[in-house]
């Protein structure tokens, strides 16, 4: 992130030094603006919208005698226009920098730069704003993935990338882009992960986190297992959220792991989506466990707990 000094101008005089905090994303403009001149034509990249888009543009003094700024007007109010020196020397450069912030469509803006004894210059800024693209915030595993993007000018498909799955476009309607997704091998063992998916299309990137739910896995609930001793054991009740058939396997071995510890398993009540599980490990094993612990049945993990008694 830079930092720039700039100045508000108000009336012909100086109003206000202000220290501009430019993100590292601001738009940065090679064309040299001459002032004075005659009337200038920028065509900005796409912006987003409803956001404080910077844009960073340099002006040229043209004459041979410093220029002093006595106010930049602008036509509309979702642009705001601050030069980032008072006075520029003859034949120097400085620049501009213009915050523009509106909802989606086309931006027209006109910039009319007064110069004190100077004819005045107008600049026309034009760009097209374009929403944020946007995903559903929860995915249940094995679903496609839906992205909208309202910006209807623009038909070119998103860019959906993301580590733990691969998309591939499988229809398409005017703002509404549907991918099928494939999930990496291992992601299909855990019950819900937050991913960061990239959208892209052209320069304009947007980075989004997304919950995936995999009903088909395992979920340890609660999270906290409250043992008590008996029969010369420490024993508590789990509780498996998730398909029946996938804990049996489970208790069938008769041990889990629980941190370092061989924790006895037994079944005891269930539901097509609920199972309740009797956990015992013996005292000498238990007192070397710590306040959180794992639970894992072979390479499988089903996240970490809290132990109490």
């Amino acid at each position: 992130m830079r930092t720039l000094l700039c100045f508000l101008l108000l009336s012909g005089t100086v109003f206000a030094e202000k220290l501009l905090h430019i993100p590292e994303d601001a738009i940065t403009i090679d064309q040299v603006f001459e002032l004075p001149g005659d009337r200038q034509t920028l065509h900005l990249p796409p912006i987003e919208a409803d956001k404080r888009n910077f844009v960073l543009f340099p002006v040229h003094n043209s004459t041979d005698r410093d220029i002093e700024f006595e106010k930049i007007g602008t036509s509309c109010g979702c642009t705001t226009a601050l030069p980032q020196s008072r006075i520029i020397k003859a034949g120097e450069k400085s620049s501009f920098v213009v915050i523009l912030n509106r909802g989606r469509g086309d931006l027209n803006s006109l910039l009319t730069v007064h110069v004190k004894n100077q004819p005045e210059t107008k600049i026309s800024l034009n760009t097209q704003v374009l929403e944020r693209f946007s995903t559903s915030d929860v995915l249940e595993f094995g679903d496609s993935l839906v992205v909208r993007d309202n910006f209807d000018k623009e038909k070119e498909p998103v860019e959906v990338s993301c580590p733990e799955f691969t998309a591939k476009l499988s229809s398409q309607q005017p703002g509404k882009f549907v991918y099928r997704l494939d999930f990496d091998d291992s992601f299909g063992k855990r019950p819900e992960q937050v991913v960061l998916v990239t959208l892209k299309r052209g320069n304009h990137e947007v980075r989004q986190t997304l919950v995936v739910r995999n009903s088909k896995a395992l979920a340890i609930k609660p999270t906290i297992l409250m043992f008590s001793e008996r029969d010369g054991r420490m024993v508590t009740r789990c509780m498996f959220s998730g398909d029946h058939k996938l804990v049996k396997p489970i208790v069938d071995t008769g041990t889990i792991k629980v941190g370092t510890a061989d924790a006895r398993i037994k079944g005891l009540k269930k539901s097509s989506r609920i199972s309740i599980v009797e956990l015992s490990i013996s005292l000498e094993q238990f007192s070397k466990l710590g306040d959180v612990a794992e639970l894992t049945v072979g390479d499988q993990s089903f996240g970490q707990v809290s132990i109490g008694e």
